[in-house]
């Protein structure tokens, strides 16, 4: 990424089923969360997130790979994030 990017989740599931708490944070290599991009309740099948690279504080985070981290009841999911500047 360079600017924003898009982020897509996925919630098994029927579009009619009941939605599942989530949570979707970004990860340095250390483990450290740097970022929440979103927790809540999420519907069932896709879901879009923008992430404009900035962390909690709403600092820009450095180049480098970073870890996207969903958790739900149903699976966690972590998925690798590189930032390019």
């Amino acid at each position: 990424m360079r600017s924003t990017a898009r982020l897509e989740l996925y919630v098994v599931g029927r579009p009619g089923d009941a939605p599942v708490d989530a949570a979707a944070t970004l990860h340095d290599l250390q483990g450290r969360r740097v970022a929440t991009l979103f927790r809540g309740a999420l519907p069932r099948g896709l879901t879009a997130l923008r992430w404009d690279g900035r962390d909690d504080r709403g600092l820009a985070l450095a180049s480098g790979t970073y870890f996207l981290r969903f958790t739900s009841p149903l699976a966690t999911r972590v998925t690798r994030v590189i930032r390019v500047r």
